[in-house]
């Protein structure tokens, strides 16, 4: 668990290849079992913050795995038993009408329709407008409980499809260090902004 971090080999692993980017070509196997499970395996809560997520997750559909399909059905299939929630903070483009966003949550219920009763016990969203985003928050990271932030300079992306299409840089910080403190401000802004106040729950 947390807390022994230096004992774990996945961890030490993680954090050491969280200095590099991650290649385009690596498999998003590679990302997910490398950089991203270790975590993943020692946290009950996990914090997404990607402007592009649900855009993302539309344009995939019908052409590939988009990553936040892909990380909902990795977290479901963890074979750690205990249950976990993963919340996303994401954008709306601004070209979107409420029935893209809807039909864009509608895709999310697809994806854990298949997946319920495992370990992946919740999915909640924060929809923000994408003007909102641009003024708050250009970050995208992955968070593990109130421990580790993982940064991913192109999101979720990188566990879509099959391989990376573009390089990613990535970095590993500990989440109640003062170095991570932007980040906390920013999440309080982003939670404060208008937008769903409560968060749409699969």
């Amino acid at each position: 668990r947390f807390g022994h971090e230096s004992e774990s080999i996945g961890f030490k692993r993680a954090r050491a290849l969280a200095q590099t980017p991650i290649e385009k070509g690596t498999t998003w196997g590679q990302v997910w079992s490398e950089r991203i499970e270790p975590l993943a395996c020692e946290s009950k809560t996990l914090v997404v913050i990607d402007r592009y997520a649900l855009k993302s997750l539309v344009e995939h559909h019908g052409s590939g795995v988009s990553g936040l399909e892909r990380l909902i059905q990795q977290l479901s299939c963890l074979k750690k038993g205990k249950a976990r929630t993963l919340h996303l903070m994401t954008g709306m483009p601004k070209e979107w009408q409420h029935e893209d966003l809807a039909k864009s949550l509608q895709k999310v219920r697809d994806c854990r329709s298949g997946l319920l009763g495992m370990t992946l016990r919740e999915v909640q969203i924060n929809v923000r407008s994408d003007s909102v985003f641009r003024d708050l928050s250009h970050c995208r990271y992955i968070r593990f409980d109130d421990h580790q932030l993982l940064q991913l300079d192109t999101g979720l992306e990188p566990l879509a499809g099959e391989m990376v299409k573009r390089n990613c840089t990535t970095n590993l910080l500990p989440w109640r260090h003062d170095v991570c403190k932007p980040y906390r401000e920013m999440e309080k802004a982003l939670m404060a902004a208008r937008g769903s106040d409560t968060p749409i729950s699969f």
